[in-house]
């Protein structure tokens, strides 16, 4: 190793050392990348093979499609696409302390 890092001028030496930062900074990002969507991919099929389990075992209990499918509304997260705000905290104006708005804006 040493001879080879002697053999190289400084110049030569300091594109290597480029080149190989800009290897590893694409393999990373790809890499990064195909990792979040595998990870997606896995976290949809286990939601549905547990939505899957919910439904047999509502079927077992012997309770008709309408019921089954108002317990899963009811068990499903609501996603924020509309009126529903994230909780954000507002300043008291006289007190000037932390404040939260009311709960039940997504009510």
């Amino acid at each position: 190793m040493g001879e080879l890092l002697s053999k190289l001028g400084g110049g030569q030496l300091l594109v290597l050392v480029a080149e190989m930062i800009v290897l590893v900074a694409v393999f990373g990002g790809l890499l990064t990348g195909i990792i979040a969507v595998l990870a997606t991919q896995w976290r949809r099929v286990r939601v549905t093979e547990a939505e899957t389990a919910l439904k047999q075992q509502l079927l077992e209990k012997g309770m008709s499609a309408a019921e089954i499918e108002q317990v899963l509304k009811a068990s499903s997260h609501p996603r924020r696409s509309g009126g529903c705000s994230p909780r954000r905290f507002h300043r008291h104006p006289q007190l000037g302390q932390p404040q939260s708005p009311p709960l039940d804006d997504c009510l």
